[in-house]
């Protein structure tokens, strides 16, 4: 994707990543209202369950955005994507994901040497609160595994949650991307797996049970090349 000038905001969607310097960041968790049947009824009623959530922003780039005008393009209309919005690029960093539509991508307009670009999400359904699990993108080398560092989340949790991983680039074969914990950041054991495919891609599983205190991602390359990917850890 075009350079960045900063890495404040990390913006995923699909295999791609569409964030730089931030302008501003909007994430709206809405639920879908329910229409009174009786003319003049003023009680304010929802459809339990149910929510429309969005997220907006906007950032610079320092080039002429060329490649995310065409990543926008190809996927303006399309089916519901994974998409990340994660405020700042640190271990543990609070990070919104869920599958969204993209709803609208602004064309860039050129201020002075930058440009600003405006991207506009609706989730299918909802987006879920969770934590980046990698330092930005990690990068995965041929024939071996890669680790993150170390993620500390205070404390181990026991209602489960999910795991997602998007993959932004690929070039080693079938990538497959580990989520460990330990209970004292030295014993690891492998809580579930995602297959990463090919080329741009995204997946994700649920888990069950405890997670343990600590965790790290672990991925394993092929036979040559590397892997860029981001991880983010949604506990129940």
């Amino acid at each position: 994707m075009a350079k960045k000038i900063s890495s404040d905001v990390m913006v995923l969607l699909d295999g791609y990543d569409l964030g730089t310097a931030g302008i501003s960041t909007r994430v709206s968790l809405a639920s879908v209202p329910l229409d009174p049947t009786v003319l003049g009824d003023a009680a304010e009623r929802v459809i339990g369950g149910q929510r429309k959530d969005t997220f907006e922003y906007s950032g610079l780039f320092d080039d002429d955005a060329a490649s995310v005008n065409a990543a926008a393009g190809a996927l303006l209309g399309s089916a519901a994507k994974l998409a990340t919005l994660a405020l700042g690029t640190a271990i543990g960093n609070l990070a919104y994901t869920g599958t969204c539509f993209l709803l609208k991508a602004a064309l860039p307009a050129r201020i002075g040497e930058l440009v600003k670009f405006e991207v506009n999400l609706v989730a299918d359904q909802s987006m879920e609160r969770g934590k980046l699990a990698t330092t930005g993108k990690n990068t995965i080398l041929a024939s071996g595994t890669g680790t993150t560092g170390t993620g500390d989340n205070s404390a181990a949790s026991v209602n489960g949650g999910n795991f997602y991983i998007h993959q932004l680039s690929q070039s080693v074969g079938t990538v497959q991307y580990g989520l460990q914990h330990s209970s004292d950041g030295t014993t690891w054991v492998e809580k579930v797996r995602v297959v990463g495919g090919t080329g741009r891609n995204w997946g994700g599983t649920a888990f069950t049970g405890t997670l343990n205190r600590y965790t790290r991602i672990t991925g394993t390359g092929g036979t040559s090349g590397t892997a860029s990917y981001a991880a983010i850890i949604v506990r129940s």
